[in-house]
Protein backbone atom coordinates (compact mmCIF):
# COMPACT_ATOMS: atom_id res chain seq x y z
CA UNK A 1 0.00 0.00 0.00
CA UNK A 2 1.69 3.41 -0.69
CA UNK A 3 2.51 5.43 2.16
CA UNK A 4 0.56 8.43 0.23
CA UNK A 5 -2.09 7.16 -0.19
CA UNK A 6 -5.36 9.41 0.14
CA UNK A 7 -7.91 7.68 2.80
CA UNK A 8 -11.89 7.55 1.96
CA UNK A 9 -13.93 6.26 4.90
CA UNK A 10 -17.29 4.61 3.18
CA UNK A 11 -19.83 2.99 5.42
CA UNK A 12 -22.70 0.75 4.45
CA UNK A 13 -24.94 -1.68 5.74
CA UNK A 14 -24.61 -5.05 6.55
CA UNK A 15 -26.87 -6.20 3.78
CA UNK A 16 -25.04 -3.75 1.32
CA UNK A 17 -21.75 -4.89 2.47
CA UNK A 18 -22.41 -8.46 1.07
CA UNK A 19 -23.46 -6.68 -2.10
CA UNK A 20 -19.94 -4.43 -2.48
CA UNK A 21 -17.48 -6.79 -1.49
CA UNK A 22 -17.57 -9.38 -4.42
CA UNK A 23 -15.92 -6.32 -6.63
CA UNK A 24 -13.93 -4.86 -4.39
CA UNK A 25 -10.78 -6.43 -5.75
CA UNK A 26 -11.60 -4.83 -9.11
CA UNK A 27 -11.53 -1.54 -7.02
CA UNK A 28 -8.35 -2.43 -5.70
CA UNK A 29 -6.76 -2.94 -8.83
CA UNK A 30 -8.27 -0.15 -10.57
CA UNK A 31 -7.17 2.00 -7.80
CA UNK A 32 -4.04 1.52 -6.03
CA UNK A 33 -3.74 5.09 -5.27
CA UNK A 34 -6.88 4.74 -2.98
CA UNK A 35 -7.14 3.34 0.68
CA UNK A 36 -10.51 2.90 1.23
CA UNK A 37 -12.02 1.92 4.19
CA UNK A 38 -15.09 0.12 4.28
CA UNK A 39 -17.23 0.54 7.95
CA UNK A 40 -20.06 -2.13 8.06
CA UNK A 41 -23.11 -1.11 10.31
CA UNK A 42 -26.84 -1.08 10.42
CA UNK A 43 -26.71 1.39 12.96
CA UNK A 44 -24.68 4.39 13.39
CA UNK A 45 -25.25 3.86 17.43
CA UNK A 46 -23.17 6.70 18.45
CA UNK A 47 -20.93 6.86 14.89
CA UNK A 48 -21.18 10.17 13.75
CA UNK A 49 -22.65 10.18 10.49
CA UNK A 50 -20.15 13.04 9.39
CA UNK A 51 -17.23 10.91 9.94
CA UNK A 52 -17.68 9.33 6.85
CA UNK A 53 -17.10 10.45 3.12
CA UNK A 54 -19.86 8.29 1.72
CA UNK A 55 -22.21 6.04 3.08
CA UNK A 56 -24.69 3.35 0.89
CA UNK A 57 -28.41 4.79 2.64
CA UNK A 58 -31.93 3.47 2.26
CA UNK A 59 -34.58 5.40 1.94
CA UNK A 60 -36.07 8.00 -0.16
CA UNK A 61 -33.20 10.52 -0.97
CA UNK A 62 -33.04 14.22 -0.17
CA UNK A 63 -30.86 14.21 2.46
CA UNK A 64 -29.65 17.53 3.81
CA UNK A 65 -26.49 16.78 5.21
CA UNK A 66 -25.50 15.29 1.80
CA UNK A 67 -25.86 14.50 -2.55
CA UNK A 68 -27.81 10.94 -3.16
CA UNK A 69 -27.45 8.70 -6.00
CA UNK A 70 -29.64 6.34 -6.66
CA UNK A 71 -28.13 2.95 -6.85
CA UNK A 72 -30.69 -0.06 -6.74
CA UNK A 73 -34.46 0.20 -6.64
CA UNK A 74 -36.81 -2.19 -4.32
CA UNK A 75 -38.15 -5.14 -6.00
CA UNK A 76 -39.31 -7.84 -3.25
CA UNK A 77 -40.38 -11.28 -3.47
CA UNK A 78 -40.49 -14.35 -1.71
CA UNK A 79 -37.43 -16.37 -1.48
CA UNK A 80 -36.88 -19.91 0.06
CA UNK A 81 -34.15 -22.71 -0.12
CA UNK A 82 -34.85 -25.98 -2.38
CA UNK A 83 -34.93 -28.12 0.12
CA UNK A 84 -37.73 -26.49 2.13
CA UNK A 85 -39.69 -26.45 -1.22
CA UNK A 86 -39.58 -29.34 -2.27
CA UNK A 87 -40.84 -30.77 1.36
CA UNK A 88 -43.21 -27.83 1.23
CA UNK A 89 -44.07 -26.66 -2.03
CA UNK A 90 -45.57 -23.02 -2.33
CA UNK A 91 -47.64 -22.43 -4.63
CA UNK A 92 -50.27 -19.45 -3.37
CA UNK A 93 -50.08 -16.48 -0.93
CA UNK A 94 -51.93 -19.75 1.33
CA UNK A 95 -49.45 -22.09 1.22
CA UNK A 96 -47.37 -19.65 3.42
CA UNK A 97 -49.33 -20.35 6.22
CA UNK A 98 -47.62 -23.44 6.35
CA UNK A 99 -44.22 -22.81 6.49
CA UNK A 100 -42.02 -20.34 8.74
CA UNK A 101 -41.88 -16.93 7.81
CA UNK A 102 -38.57 -15.25 8.01
CA UNK A 103 -38.55 -11.59 9.44
CA UNK A 104 -36.66 -8.80 9.68
CA UNK A 105 -37.05 -7.20 12.98
CA UNK A 106 -36.99 -3.45 11.85
CA UNK A 107 -37.79 -2.61 8.41
CA UNK A 108 -38.35 0.72 6.65
CA UNK A 109 -39.81 -0.64 3.87
CA UNK A 110 -43.84 -1.47 4.39
CA UNK A 111 -43.11 -4.83 1.68
CA UNK A 112 -40.52 -6.11 3.80
CA UNK A 113 -43.51 -6.78 6.31
CA UNK A 114 -45.06 -10.40 6.02
CA UNK A 115 -48.28 -9.08 7.34
CA UNK A 116 -49.11 -7.42 3.96
CA UNK A 117 -48.03 -10.37 2.16
CA UNK A 118 -50.19 -13.17 4.36
CA UNK A 119 -54.21 -13.77 2.15
CA UNK A 120 -56.65 -11.55 4.05
CA UNK A 121 -59.72 -13.06 5.20
CA UNK A 122 -58.18 -16.05 6.71
CA UNK A 123 -60.76 -18.24 8.37
CA UNK A 124 -60.75 -19.05 12.11
CA UNK A 125 -59.69 -22.21 11.67
CA UNK A 126 -56.19 -21.21 10.35
CA UNK A 127 -53.60 -21.21 12.48
CA UNK A 128 -51.42 -18.00 12.77
CA UNK A 129 -47.49 -18.34 10.60
CA UNK A 130 -44.88 -19.05 12.61
CA UNK A 131 -42.59 -15.75 12.61
CA UNK A 132 -38.91 -15.84 12.89
CA UNK A 133 -37.14 -12.36 13.63
CA UNK A 134 -33.76 -11.68 12.83
CA UNK A 135 -32.18 -7.93 13.30
CA UNK A 136 -30.07 -7.92 10.15
CA UNK A 137 -30.90 -8.69 7.16
CA UNK A 138 -27.67 -11.03 6.02
CA UNK A 139 -28.28 -13.16 8.68
CA UNK A 140 -32.14 -13.55 7.88
CA UNK A 141 -30.96 -14.56 3.87
CA UNK A 142 -28.37 -17.11 5.59
CA UNK A 143 -31.41 -18.88 7.68
CA UNK A 144 -33.34 -18.76 4.09
CA UNK A 145 -30.40 -20.55 2.33
CA UNK A 146 -30.46 -23.38 5.39
CA UNK A 147 -34.00 -24.43 5.06
CA UNK A 148 -35.34 -22.28 8.17
CA UNK A 149 -38.34 -20.65 6.45
CA UNK A 150 -39.38 -17.88 3.74
CA UNK A 151 -37.30 -14.70 3.80
CA UNK A 152 -38.77 -11.19 1.92
CA UNK A 153 -36.10 -11.19 -0.84
CA UNK A 154 -33.90 -7.84 -1.86
CA UNK A 155 -33.82 -8.37 -5.52
CA UNK A 156 -30.08 -7.28 -5.89
CA UNK A 157 -29.08 -8.91 -2.84
CA UNK A 158 -30.59 -12.41 -3.07
CA UNK A 159 -29.90 -12.28 -7.20
CA UNK A 160 -26.82 -14.16 -6.89
CA UNK A 161 -27.96 -16.71 -4.00
CA UNK A 162 -30.66 -17.79 -6.98
CA UNK A 163 -27.69 -17.63 -10.01
CA UNK A 164 -25.72 -20.56 -7.28
CA UNK A 165 -29.12 -22.51 -6.29
CA UNK A 166 -28.98 -21.83 -2.85
CA UNK A 167 -32.21 -20.18 -3.01
CA UNK A 168 -35.49 -20.20 -4.88
CA UNK A 169 -38.65 -17.43 -5.74
CA UNK A 170 -41.69 -19.39 -4.29
CA UNK A 171 -43.95 -17.21 -5.75
CA UNK A 172 -44.47 -15.34 -9.27
CA UNK A 173 -45.67 -12.26 -7.23
CA UNK A 174 -42.90 -9.09 -6.89
CA UNK A 175 -43.44 -5.75 -4.56
CA UNK A 176 -41.30 -3.05 -5.29
CA UNK A 177 -41.77 0.97 -3.30
CA UNK A 178 -40.65 4.55 -3.72
CA UNK A 179 -37.50 3.38 -1.64
CA UNK A 180 -34.21 2.73 -3.29
CA UNK A 181 -30.45 2.11 -1.78
CA UNK A 182 -28.45 5.39 -2.00
CA UNK A 183 -24.96 6.29 -2.72
CA UNK A 184 -24.65 9.70 -0.39
CA UNK A 185 -21.93 11.88 -0.55
CA UNK A 186 -21.13 14.57 2.26
CA UNK A 187 -21.05 18.04 0.94
CA UNK A 188 -18.04 18.97 2.57
CA UNK A 189 -15.95 15.82 0.96
CA UNK A 190 -18.00 16.05 -2.35
CA UNK A 191 -14.70 18.10 -4.37
CA UNK A 192 -12.38 15.53 -3.42
CA UNK A 193 -10.63 13.41 -6.40
CA UNK A 194 -10.49 10.36 -4.56
CA UNK A 195 -14.11 10.04 -2.70
CA UNK A 196 -15.30 11.22 -6.42
CA UNK A 197 -13.11 8.04 -8.03
CA UNK A 198 -15.22 5.78 -5.22
CA UNK A 199 -18.31 7.49 -5.93
CA UNK A 200 -17.83 6.96 -9.74
CA UNK A 201 -17.27 3.35 -8.95
CA UNK A 202 -20.05 2.54 -7.10
CA UNK A 203 -22.36 4.58 -9.48
CA UNK A 204 -20.79 2.30 -12.08
CA UNK A 205 -20.86 -0.89 -10.28
CA UNK A 206 -24.96 -0.29 -9.59
CA UNK A 207 -25.82 -0.26 -12.91
CA UNK A 208 -23.99 -3.51 -14.00
CA UNK A 209 -25.70 -4.67 -11.12
CA UNK A 210 -29.09 -3.62 -12.31
CA UNK A 211 -28.04 -5.03 -16.32
CA UNK A 212 -26.79 -8.72 -14.61
CA UNK A 213 -30.15 -9.28 -12.39
CA UNK A 214 -32.74 -7.69 -15.07
CA UNK A 215 -34.45 -10.70 -15.67
CA UNK A 216 -35.34 -11.62 -12.01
Amino acid sequence: MRSDASIVRFRVSVAASHWILPALGDFYSAHPEIRLHLVCVDELLGIKSKGFDLEVRFGIGGWADALSYPLLDEVIFPVASPGLLSKTPIKSRKDLLRVPLLQLAEFTSPWMDWQRWLPSGRKNTERNPTIRKFTTYAMLLEAATYGHGVALGWKYYVAPALERGELRICLDERRSSRFQEYLVVHRDRANDAAVRRVADWVRVYADETRARFSNY
